[in-house]
């Protein structure tokens, strides 16, 4: 018989046996051997020098060669091993133009490879965007900003449901942003449940009782001079020769007072009316007091009270010390200030200043009136009165003195 000739297949031991091997002993070993480095100027492996790290040979014929870039001016260039693409012919296949997108006018043009991305991805992205802004609009920005079409944009765009919660200044149910915290809700109805302002008390305020000489200085006010007498739970208003008002009071929880009228020509109707402290004077406390129209609300505030029709607006002083005594007026009764130094005598009426009230700074006393202004010193009036800083000119008002510097325009005096 003829002997058939067998070549010989190296493997290493950690080779399967059903796997094809070296086709000679040194090759295997030359490859089973992890020592071989790549010459990057000559572009050959050799083995490495003691303590050198290497690799297989396969391996490293396989990265020892010359490897190509792609340039922004399109050309591939040949560089050293690992530098780029190991193989010029797919250099130049992916070595093509890219895209970027120019915002203003949607185009894709071609720009270096390094610089853009492809022409569908370009195109894809390049067009208007629509952005949800914060009052839930969607608006067009520029690419890459927002959605890329406007439906899309405008069913992410949905506000929130709005939430409440209740102001106790106002017993009103102000709406604030979605998301808050109890005891905010959405539930506008729940909120209104609990919102409910408490029943009014008996009585007015604390700082309101007392009595008190006051002056009309609504538009178009009457001359003349009225007390105001605040009981533990009743009111009297009376000129030099009548009752302009009697009733019992009550102060609601927002600190408005309603005065259920029993005397004079609103009897039987309900006022509403607001007070507003304005500070302390050497022996007198100062205040505003704005009664609304029979029946209606209570004025918002003082300087709509003053051009409201039906309304009635008092500045008001009451004395603080014992040395400063008012008397009620009513039938040609004299109002009287007693003041007593070692003994008492009698001092004259309150004066006819409706812009005494705001001496406490410069910035109030110019914004109460156009008349009134600020003097450097507390003025004077003709009957010896002393006064605060701030006084009027307006016809009517009494005459004063300053010894300082007045203004009715500034402050910088």
């Amino acid at each position: 018989h003829r002997k058939r000739r067998r070549r010989l297949r190296w493997t290493t031991s950690s080779m399967n046996s059903n796997e094809m091997g070296a086709t000679s002993k040194q090759d295997c070993e030359d490859n089973c051997a992890a020592d071989w480095v790549c010459d990057a100027e000559k572009l050959q492996c050799g083995q490495a020098a003691p303590g050198q790290n290497g690799t297989t040979k396969a391996l490293c014929e396989a990265y020892c060669v010359t490897s190509y870039t792609c340039q922004d001016n399109l050309t591939c260039t040949a560089g050293p091993p690992g530098s780029g693409i190991p193989n010029e012919t797919l250099c130049e296949q992916v070595c093509v133009p890219s895209y970027q997108c120019d915002a203003k006018t949607l185009q894709c043009n071609p720009v270096a490879p390094s610089k853009g991305t492809s022409l569908d991805r370009c195109q894809l992205g390049c067009v208007t965007n629509y952005f949800c802004n914060t009052s839930w609009q969607c608006v067009a920005v520029p690419p890459g900003q927002g959605y890329r079409n406007m439906t899309a944009c405008e069913q992410n765009c949905q506000e929130p449901p709005p939430y409440y919660q209740c102001n106790y200044d106002t017993y009103q149910c102000d709406q604030v942003p979605a998301g808050s915290p109890p005891p905010a809700t959405p539930n506008k109805t729940e909120c209104e449940q609990i919102c409910i302002m408490p029943p009014p008390t008996p009585g007015p305020p604390s700082n309101l009782k007392g009595l008190w000489r006051a002056l009309y200085v609504q538009n178009n006010y009457t001359m003349g001079e009225y007390d105001i007498f605040f009981g533990d739970t009743n009111v009297t208003i009376v000129s030099q020769t009548a009752v302009i008002l009697q009733g019992d009071v009550k102060t609601a929880a927002d600190e408005t007072v309603e005065i259920s009228v029993t005397v004079g020509k609103d009897s039987g109707s309900v006022v509403k009316a607001l007070f507003q402290a304005q500070g302390d004077g050497a022996e007198t406390t100062y205040g505003e007091f704005a009664l609304g129209a029979p029946g209606g609300p209570a004025p918002a505030s003082i300087s709509t009270a003053m051009t409201s029709a039906g309304s009635q607006v008092f500045v008001m002083a009451k004395c603080l010390s014992q040395s400063c005594s008012f008397q009620m007026e009513y039938n040609a009764l004299t109002g009287r200030v007693a003041r007593t130094q070692q003994a008492a005598h009698v001092a004259k009426p309150a004066v006819n200043d409706p812009c005494m009230i705001h001496g406490t700074s410069c910035e109030a006393c110019l914004a109460a009136a156009p008349y009134c202004g600020w003097c450097s010193t507390k003025v004077t009036y003709q009957d010896g009165t002393v006064g605060t800083n701030c006084a009027g000119t307006a016809l009517g008002i009494e005459p004063f003195i300053c010894d300082g510097t007045y203004s009715t325009a500034t402050c910088q005096i």
